[in-house]
């Protein structure tokens, strides 16, 4: 059922034309909100009891949506137009989104009603909520798909199986487990996806009891490597590989990769006992079964 505030329920009940516009507020990982509206002007409205406003911004565009009875995943696709005047930070929207700002971003549509353009706003209604699922775009757009938080439901059952590798996610409540980063710089770029750092990875890890020493290198991989300075200062990006002093990033950095460009990557995991144990010491929180045998191979004779 959709909450309507008092004031908004009078208005619909006894105006035969109203002003309606658009509000979207755009929720990044890092906790930046981002909040504009299709209006010509702000739009100040109260959200759950705070006073809100959402800013004119780019031109945005949307598919129709629909409201039904049950469990039906929908998407909210977005086509957003703008200029480097409209920014992230100080990072142009288009460029930032391409290279990976947007992902995982959490998006709300509201609907902001009222009588004409001279009264105030009467109230909003929460129309989608979801999660950004792709990002696209061009020289002056991005193509932006949001899926419903019901795609949530979309998950394996039963949540646990039986494997050898671990199931939990890493520093979640099931792992337990505290989190583990290391600082570095750039010191030779050859790609924006590959360079040479000031991070060993030969070394070894801090090992926990009755297990072999881990490579530093092994844990890197499968990491995130967040930017703290240069162009790509507050974007992040999954590690490919780590070897020696050499970062492979999973995909190319969005914007120029510079000698000197200080990072911060946190930790991964391998989800082998033998990294939870020696990495982490966490051998009594893993979540897999080990010492399950793998999986026979027939052989012809």
């Amino acid at each position: 059922m959709i909450a309507v505030p008092d004031a908004l329920n009078n208005l619909l009940l006894t105006s035969d034309q109203l002003v309606v516009v658009d509000c979207y507020e755009i929720t990044l990982q890092d906790g930046t909100v981002i909040r504009w509206t299709s209006a010509d002007a702000p739009v100040t409205v109260v959200i759950a009891g705070l006073t809100t406003m959402f800013n004119v911004g780019p031109i945005i565009t949307r598919n129709n949506i629909k409201l039904v009875i049950g469990v039906q995943v929908d998407s909210l696709n977005l086509t957003i137009i703008a200029d480097d005047t409209v920014t992230i930070g100080s990072i142009p929207l288009i460029k930032a989104a391409v290279s990976g700002r947007l992902d995982g971003a959490s998006v709300r549509l509201y609907r902001a009603y009222a009588a004409d353009w001279t009264s105030g706003w009467a109230g909003v209604l929460t129309r989608f909520a979801g999660t950004v699922a792709d990002v696209s775009g061009g020289r002056s757009h991005l193509e932006v798909k949001v899926n419903n938080h019901l795609q949530l439901l979309n998950t394996q059952q039963p949540v646990r199986s039986y494997q050898a590798g671990c199931t939990w996610t890493l520093y979640d409540t099931a792992c337990g487990t505290a989190k583990r980063t290391t600082t570095g710089a750039v010191t030779l770029v050859m790609q924006r996806w590959s360079f040479q750092t000031s991070i060993n990875g030969d070394i070894s890890t801090a090992a926990g009891s009755g297990s072999s020493a881990v490579s530093l290198g092994v844990v890197l991989q499968g990491g995130q490597l967040k930017f703290t300075s240069g162009k790509n200062a507050g974007f992040t990006y999954p590690v490919k590989a780590w070897s020696s002093n050499t970062a492979t990033l999973l995909r190319p950095a969005g914007l120029e990769v510079a000698v000197g460009d200080t990072f911060q990557v946190t930790w991964g995991c391998d989800k082998t006992i033998r990294v939870c144990e020696a990495v982490y010491a966490n051998k009594a929180n893993y979540g897999g079964f080990p010492f399950i045998p793998a999986a026979e191979t027939a052989i012809p004779v």
